[in-house]
């Protein structure tokens, strides 16, 4: 990261990109401020349910529009909207994908400890420690409330 923002800052043609994209982003982001955040959301979201999918590139050019305040706001919410659907994914989805392998014993055993015994420092530190979406989908998928 600190490599691709020392190209930027030392290359006058990628500045005039940069700032040509703002320009065009904007332009839209005018137009239907409403939609535009609703989008951001939705990509923030979906960056929280699939694994590979990012929104990060739009940041730096949203931070320049919005601010860091109102982006890193919308980030949180569409993050946190991603989270809820990876978990109601996992907890819908999770053991009727699962029924035809040896997982769901697995699944039926944690069900069974995870939820009744685990305090919520125990859960924060899981989410911690995995990546988020994986921890949504288990969480789900072993019904934790």
């Amino acid at each position: 990261m600190l490599l691709i923002g020392a190209t930027f800052w030392s290359s006058s043609n990628l500045q005039n990109f940069f700032n040509t994209a703002v320009d065009s982003i904007e332009y839209y982001v005018d137009k239907s401020p409403f939609i535009a955040g609703a989008i951001f959301v939705g990509l923030a979201a979906v960056s929280a349910i699939i694994s590979p999918f990012s929104s990060a590139p739009f940041v730096p050019f949203l931070v320049v529009i919005w601010g860091e305040m109102l982006t890193t706001l919308l980030l949180i919410l569409g993050w946190f909207l991603g989270g809820v659907g990876a978990y109601a994914l996992g907890r819908l989805l999770g053991s009727p994908l699962l029924s035809e392998s040896d997982t769901l014993k697995k699944i039926q055993f944690y069900r069974a400890h995870i939820s009744k015994k685990a305090d919520f420092g125990l859960v924060l530190l899981f989410r911690l420690a995995i990546p988020s979406e994986i921890a949504s989908y288990v969480l789900g998928i072993v019904r934790y409330d």
